[in-house]
């Protein structure tokens, strides 16, 4: 394999782990009030999730960009957008 086909691999392989994480979490906030859920029924009822995918796929994207040593640059972190102080005032 060439670098390039170890990156789609490499992120589908950190998105799949990451997805599978996010249904894992809310499987256990579930047993802990009910023991009877198993996680294929957790899966069932949250495969679709628009949190869980949009975290694993954002997960997944950090990870892969620390594995190409690339910054990722996130909301805080952009240029040019107003100072805090100016935020604050609106509230």
């Amino acid at each position: 394999m060439n670098e390039f086909e170890l990156i789609p691999t490499g992120f589908g392989l950190c998105w799949i782990a990451y997805y599978l994480r996010g249904i894992l979490r809310i499987h256990r906030s579930r047993t802990s009030r009910d023991r009877t859920t198993t996680f294929w029924q957790t899966w069932l009822c949250f495969w679709l999730s628009p949190v869980i995918i949009k975290d694993a796929f954002r997960c997944a994207l950090t990870s892969l960009g620390a594995f190409l040593s690339v910054e990722i640059a996130r909301g805080e972190n952009v240029e040019n957008e107003g100072d805090n102080d100016s935020e604050m005032d609106h509230f």
